[in-house]
């Protein structure tokens, strides 16, 4: 059978008319009108998944010069092609084809045979295949949460030992203000005065004395007698430290002490130890944690199974954990038992799966080591971590089900192009446009799985390189910390580890800014702004940034300007810093002792009637120099070169990623020359507006200059500043550097109580507001603009500053939106803070008003 023509028509896109058909009815019509008709309708009537309206979308959103598609017969007896073809006047000629298919009924019925075959084969291969790498995901999943348990264990056992040992140095202290106190016997009141004098300033709830008697004397009117407990016995008769919980003062608290030296006691009323107490609570709030999304329950239990603390967690432990080895025993097998009972008992640490009728857990423990001198608790203590099992593998049964279907859906889809193979092998030549359809069907899945793959593939590479970029400075961080823990005394050991703490903590931070400037220019979130600016002005700012490293490194640095008549522009002078400083950095950085850093600026073109003058900023040095090889790919993320060593060179492989991307959205370019052991030469190419006022030299700058000689703390000695911060380290962080500086520091925890302080003084009581960001109740922002739209007499001149970790442009803008002077970018460093300070509270000359054109790359 030969093919028919259903429909053919010539459409005038300009127009959005049928100019020319085989059926006259239609000319004159627009596509919509024509295919709604009855003559449509009843010629496309038997097309399967076909109807007028997305045949009108397929003809009006025609992508390329010539475009086929293929449809399906509802009857079974032949496919449809429209065919569809551009030309150059604006019309393209639509021709909609039956071709029936010549059907081989001999081999009909083998053909669905065979074909159901090979999609049960496939599929039945594919949900193999998918359940094993579920169970391998579940294998590795269940063994890095041990591991991951392990480290928060350890972690955590380090960190109530410290606590511990701490509140054991204030006992000693204690003990060394009452070493002449032999006996508590008519010294009463004396004791009292003693004990009184220390209480306000314990970091526990309150200290006493233990006397011979075993009583526990804490003042003349509060006295019990412990005798009967295991820590008394240990600290009167084996003259030994010792911790325990108890019941005493109406509740329970944990009791801690160490022997009074220097008694020869055996006397009801002497001394016999220094003992503190301390409220559960505070434990609790130390084994609190954020792993396994806050799912985790961490707790203290004695050798009896008997818990000592809890962490303030959301997850409940299973039926209310009245004791362990209660619920050990009725959820594991006996053997399971025995063995979680022995290791227990020895002290050693392991893992337990604990069914639960609410969802089975995960159970860790091992021996706390709490204790001081290296004396332990009257019994063992452990430490136990609930994890349900949700929480590890709910992550991989959602990966699981994803993968499931995808894979599933792909072998469907390969089944069905399989099929199809078989089923054109035994049709006829007239068939060949269906065979032609299928094998591009399936050049797209392949080149679709090959683009997944290398996306995997980069993703899988992102994350290798963060990690290990990431954990190199971390690991030093945390090996200089632990080297000051046990060198304490030493004071140049110590301050040889702060210095390197330093390094490698500025470096981790350099490292986060430029993933985080990666994800923004990836993600288009990277605003280029157009603002008045002064070329000479950021030379000089870029040379005085670098001249503390070209100093520490003996490198010489060399700052030339060319023909530089036309300075004032407007352009984005943060960013381009950014870049300058990278080449600038990246050039110190791989030149040796006593070689050459040239910074070359030159004016190349100025065009008076466009308004536009042309800048190159070169930056060369006689270091080692790039292979070619790597000149190639420099700019790829995580590009870096290794020396003759094999070593990679300290940074995160992204800056010059950055850089580039930074010019090309500021209209630039930038280009490379290099040679391996003679040096390399970048230059940035940029045309920028002339500004209307930019021309201007900035005399600010001068001026803040010559005022950073003086004594900032000390102008600022005497300023009240209202610290508005939600987290208690940060908090305490920088009150502690501002009062150091002479500043008087009041506190608020979030932004309502801010306001609030600010309301409740109609005088000028603040110089300054320092507001974080991102807190609870109410935010930095909103508390700005209800502090700036108050009755307050100093609303409008009270000075706000955001000291935020939100530090990218859009947030910058929003605080100076919402009412803030100023923006400083966390971690804080206070000698930046007290210079925004000076300036703000001692300004030279206003600023003038800037005229600013965004544009979003």
């Amino acid at each position: 059978m030969k093919e028919r023509i259903v429909l053919r028509f010539t459409y005038d896109r300009n127009q959005n008319l049928i100019i020319r058909s085989d059926r006259r009815e239609f000319i004159g019509l627009t596509s919509a009108e024509a295919l709604k008709t009855d003559e449509a309708k009843k010629l496309l009537a038997d097309v399967k998944n076909l109807s007028a309206e997305n045949f009108n979308v397929v003809i009006n959103e025609l992508g390329g010069d010539t475009f086929v598609k293929s449809y399906g017969s509802r009857s079974g007896d032949g496919i449809y092609v429209l065919k569809i073809k551009r030309r150059k006047n604006g019309t393209c000629d639509v021709a909609f084809k039956n071709i029936p298919l010549i059907q081989d009924t001999k081999n009909s019925l083998l053909v669905r045979i065979v074909s159901a075959l090979v999609v049960v084969f496939v599929v039945a291969i594919g949900v193999s295949l998918a359940l094993y790498m579920r169970s391998d995901m579940y294998e590795k999943k269940n063994a890095e949460a041990g591991e991951t348990v392990e480290m928060v264990s350890e972690q955590i056992d380090r960190t109530v030992t410290a606590e511990f040992n701490a509140w054991f140095k204030e006992v000693e202290m204690i003990g060394t203000l009452l070493k002449d106190y032999d006996s508590l016997t008519g010294r009463e009141s004396e004791v009292d005065a003693v004990l009184n004098s220390v209480r306000e300033s314990l970091s526990f709830k309150a200290c006493g004395v233990l006397i011979e008697s075993g009583d526990l004397y804490f003042s003349q009117d509060t006295v019990y007698n412990i005798s009967y407990e295991n820590l008394a016995k240990k600290l009167i008769l084996e003259d030994q430290p010792a911790v325990d919980v108890m019941d005493i003062m109406g509740g329970e608290y944990i009791v801690f002490g160490i022997p009074f030296e220097g008694n020869a006691r055996r006397n009801a009323g002497n001394i016999s130890a220094i003992c503190g107490v301390a409220e559960v609570s505070s434990v609790s709030q130390l084994i609190s944690i954020n792993a396994f999304n806050k799912q985790a329950l961490v707790s203290i239990i004695k050798s009896d199974g008997f818990r000592v603390a809890v962490s303030d967690s959301a997850a409940v432990a299973p039926d209310g954990y009245p004791n362990l080895f209660d619920i050990v025993r009725e959820r594991v097998s006996d053997s399971d038992y025995a063995a979680f009972e022995e290791k227990y008992a020895s002290g050693d640490a392991g893992t337990l799966k604990i069914e639960n009728t609410e969802g089975d857990y995960y159970l860790y423990y091992s021996l706390l080591h709490v204790g001081y001198g290296g004396v332990s608790a009257t019994d063992m203590w452990h430490l136990l971590i609930f994890v349900p099992e949700t929480a590890i593998f709910n992550y991989v049964n959602r990966m699981f089900s994803s993968m499931l279907t995808v894979t599933v859906s792909v072998l469907l889809v390969a089944s069905v192009v399989i099929a199809m193979f078989v089923l054109t092998y035994l049709r006829k030549r007239n068939n060949d446009m269906l065979l032609s359809r299928r094998a591009m069907e399936v050049e797209m899945l392949e080149t679709s799985a090959k683009q997944a793959e290398e996306a995997s593939l980069a993703k899988t590479m992102f994350f290798a390189n963060m990690s290990h970029d990431m954990r190199t400075p971390l690991n030093g961080i945390i090996g200089m910390s632990a080297i000051a823990k046990k060198h304490l005394g030493d004071t140049q050991v110590v301050a040889d580890c702060f210095q390197k703490i330093d390094g490698a903590s500025e470096h981790l931070l350099s490292l986060i800014n430029n993933v985080l400037d990666m994800s923004r220019i990836e993600s288009k979130k990277v605003e280029i702004v157009k603002e008045a600016m002064n070329v000479n002005t950021l030379i000089d700012e870029c040379h005085s940034i670098m001249e503390g490293q070209v100093q520490s490194r003996n490198v010489n640095l060399e700052v030339k300007r060319e023909n530089i008549l036309h300075p004032g522009v407007l352009g984005d002078d943060m960013h381009l810093r950014q870049v300058l400083i990278n080449l600038l950095g990246n050039a110190v950085k791989f030149t040796p002792a006593g070689g050459t850093v040239e910074f070359i600026s030159r004016e190349v073109s100025f065009d008076g009637t466009a308004g536009t003058v042309g800048y190159e900023f070169i930056v060369k040095d006689n270091g080692i120099g790039m292979s070619p090889e790597f000149v190639k790919k420099m700019f790829e993320p995580f590009a870096r070169e290794h020396d003759d060593s094999g070593r990679t060179p300290k940074g995160s492989g992204l800056g010059l990623s950055i850089a580039r991307q930074l010019i090309e959205l500021m209209g630039g370019t930038i280009g490379v020359k290099s040679e391996e052991g003679k040096g390399t030469e970048m230059t940035v190419s940029i045309l920028f507006p002339v500004g209307e006022t930019a021309a201007e030299e900035s005399s600010g700058k001068e001026s803040e200059e010559t005022h950073g000689g003086e004594d900032i703390a000390g102008s600022l000695k005497g300023t009240r500043v209202l610290l508005v911060e939600d987290n208690d380290l940060n908090r305490e962080i920088a009150q502690t550097l501002l009062e150091e500086s002479g500043i008087i520091v009041e506190c608020a925890e979030n932004g309502k109580i801010a306001c609030d302080m600010f309301s409740a003084h109609t005088e000028k009581y603040y110089d300054v507001i320092l507001m974080d960001v991102m807190m609870p109740v109410m935010d930095g922002i909103e508390a700005t603009k209800t502090i700036r739209s108050s009755n307050n007499p100093n609303a409008q001149s009270v000075i706000i500053v955001a000291m935020t970790a939100n530090a990218f442009e859009d947030d910058v803008r929003r605080t100076r939106e919402a009412g803030m002077d100023d923006h400083l970018s966390k971690p804080i460093r206070i000698n930046e803070v007290l210079k925004t300070l000076n300036r703000l509270l001692n300004p030279s000359t206003p600023p003038p008003p800037r005229k600013k054109t965004i544009i979003t790359g």
